[in-house]
């Protein structure tokens, strides 16, 4: 007589469930795809026939392969029994991928001003500056005397000078243009690695009841 573990873990013949072991526990094969007896596993054969797959077309029928797969819900229209697809890594589809080459002229135009700049007396340009006076004593022309001031001193000194006597302000304006041509062509071609698409995950068996 059974006794009450074996009816609680008892599963319908069929049935697929993870397991934690390398090998299967009596009563179940492994999910691996293989080929096995359709005499030997009659039970399931009866169940699944050849949905997973024909064998050799006479004597044998494989079983599910869940290796590196996840078990995806039958809606019979999209998902079909024993039906694929997806993959482990996604590679992005470059669709734009076309060479580069210019041979236009391209022209740059430079402008601007140094404005308001002052420049100090020691960078002016080398000058000079006249002076002229008259002679501080009295002198005699013709039958009359002059004398240029009551007091007899200096008067009537003069002197010229170039600008202020401080630098001057002034600004210089820049202007000029570039042109050339572009006579080397760019080729080449982007590439796009595959990148895992995985959740996180920890890898069991699945196995399936005969």
């Amino acid at each position: 007589m059974a006794n009450l573990q074996d009816l609680t873990n008892r599963s319908e013949v069929g049935a697929i469930k993870p397991w934690g072991k390398a090998t299967a526990p009596a009563g179940y094969v492994l999910c691996d795809g293989t080929a096995i007896s359709r005499t030997t596993y009659a039970d399931l054969f009866a169940v699944i026939a050849s949905t997973y797959g024909s064998g050799n077309g006479s004597t044998t029928f494989n079983v599910p392969d869940l290796q590196g797969k996840m078990p995806q819900g039958y809606d019979g229209s999209t998902y079909t029994m024993a039906g694929t697809g997806g993959q482990n890594t996604v590679t992005v589809s470059v669709t734009d991928n076309q060479s580069v080459s210019s041979t236009d002229t391209l022209a740059v135009s430079v402008t601007g001003a140094i404005s308001n700049t002052s420049l100090s007396t020691a960078q002016l340009a080398s000058h000079t500056h006249s002076y002229s006076a008259f002679s501080d004593t009295a002198f005699e022309s013709g039958p009359h005397d002059w004398n240029p001031g009551p007091s007899n001193t200096t008067s009537g000194k003069t002197s010229g000078a170039a600008g202020s006597g401080t630098g001057h302000t002034h600004s210089h304006t820049l202007s000029g243009t570039l042109t050339g041509n572009i006579t080397t062509s760019l080729t080449g071609a982007v590439t796009a690695s595959g990148t895992n698409a995985f959740s996180p995950y920890v890898v069991v068996n699945y196995i399936i009841k005969h």
